[in-house]
């Protein structure tokens, strides 16, 4: 590793690199498990372990080249390959298509030759087609209309509606599951629009608001 704009300090018993510096003349490096790996375009050029709170780097190309090697021999081969050609990894990166979708798209050149012998079953395609059951939640609806209004303001709506209205307010009979929209211009209106629907309804039905559900 070459250094350039060095500072030599006589008292100092150390060695010390800026990682700081180190990053704008392009080098990468890979924190983790106590221990730092310096790359140089793309190749491990030196790594370090972690001790009194500084890395003690080792640049010896021979520790390297071992260090490569015991790195290699923990991945194995066998899987360096199946990560450049297993179909079921580009299954998964291309968002799980079927095989034969994948097929094509090697026979128009955009995918290169894929290993597809390790197509199998994916678990999660699997899991998204099926379908859950679900429990109804048990209830019952009131037994005359307008014993039970459920309603709701909503707003302010964009745009303004035509006439300058902001706000609407919707009042649903639990019975009939019949409902009625009133325009608003403010939330302050909604008061009166209850009044309205009530005494409306109540004289044509010839029965009387019993309860108000607020949603």
């Amino acid at each position: 590793m070459t250094l350039s704009d060095v500072v030599y300090v006589p008292s100092m018993r150390r060695n010390l690199i800026s990682v700081s510096v180190l990053d704008k003349c392009g080098f990468t490096f890979v924190f983790g498990h106590n221990e730092v790996e310096i790359f140089g375009n793309s190749s491990l050029i030196g790594f370090g372990v972690l001790s009194d709170g500084l890395y003690l780097l080792n640049l010896d190309p021979n520790s390297i080249v071992q260090r490569q090697s015991d790195f290699w021999n923990v991945v194995g081969n066998k899987r360096g390959r199946v990560i450049e050609s297993s179909s079921m990894l580009w299954h998964k990166r291309l968002g799980h298509i079927s095989r034969k979708r994948m097929e094509r798209l090697i026979k128009e050149n955009i995918l290169h030759s894929l290993d597809l012998s390790d197509f199998d079953n994916c678990i999660d395609c699997i899991k998204g087609k099926l379908t859950a059951k679900t429990r109804k939640a048990s209830g019952s609806r009131k037994e005359g209309i307008l014993q039970l209004i459920h309603t709701d303001i909503c707003g302010p709506i964009t745009p303004i509606a035509l006439g300058g209205y902001r706000y609407f307010i919707t009042f649903t009979d639990d019975f009939s599951r019949y409902g009625w929209i009133y325009l608003l211009h403010e939330k302050s209106e909604s008061l009166d629009s209850f009044k309205e629907f009530k005494a409306a309804n109540e004289l044509k039905f010839d029965t009387q608001v019993k309860c108000i559900h607020s949603d």
